[in-house]
């Protein structure tokens, strides 16, 4: 029983659409290392294969997560001027805010319809709640993540339970704090 409610949380958690063309990707840092060098590789491949024409790193956190993603995308062949860094969020709901700001200063928001997120698989529920409870209705999202449904080891376990907890928060109170 507890295994089946571990797999619907699981699937419940995880949201892959296919690539579409978009108009950008935004691509969530994270304090794992692993998780951050999956990020930000899919959005580097999301780039190269022609899906978006620019891509808005965004996290803070201990490692400076957007400044170590934007030198990863550099060294991999993304021009600097299609980056956009988004350096000062540390929690989900600021990684959507400063990032929504950063898009409303550059005025490239107005031009912007289409959204490819990306973050981990586990991650992605919260991601689309909380971004699409901030940005603009008109914007279409889509979640790509770097894996399919992945079942977390035993100490990803914590991880995938705080994750539920929190999307399940933001559902019934509609807000967040990380």
């Amino acid at each position: 029983m507890l295994e089946e409610q571990r797999k619907k949380t699981i699937e419940w958690l995880c949201i892959r659409e296919n690539p579409i063309s978009a108009d950008i990707a935004i691509v969530f840092g994270s304090a794992r290392e692993i998780d951050l060098q999956q990020r930000i590789q899919q959005g580097i491949k999301l780039y190269k294969d022609g899906f978006v024409p620019k891509l808005l790193l965004t996290g803070r956190g201990d490692m400076d997560e957007a400044i170590l993603m934007e030198k990863i995308a550099i060294q991999c062949g993304v021009p600097k001027s299609n980056l956009l860094i988004e350096a000062c969020s540390d929690n989900t709901v600021e990684n959507v805010k400063f990032s929504l700001e950063l898009l409303q200063k550059t005025e490239f928001l107005d031009r912007i319809f289409t959204i490819i997120l990306v973050s981990s698989a586990w991650h992605m529920r919260r991601v689309l709640l909380i971004t699409k409870k901030y940005f603009p209705p008109h914007i279409v999202f889509a979640c790509y993540p770097p894996t399919e449904n992945e079942i977390p080891s035993d100490e990803e376990e914590k991880i995938l339970l705080t994750e539920a907890i929190l999307a399940k928060a933001f559902l019934k109170h509609a807000s967040l704090t990380a």
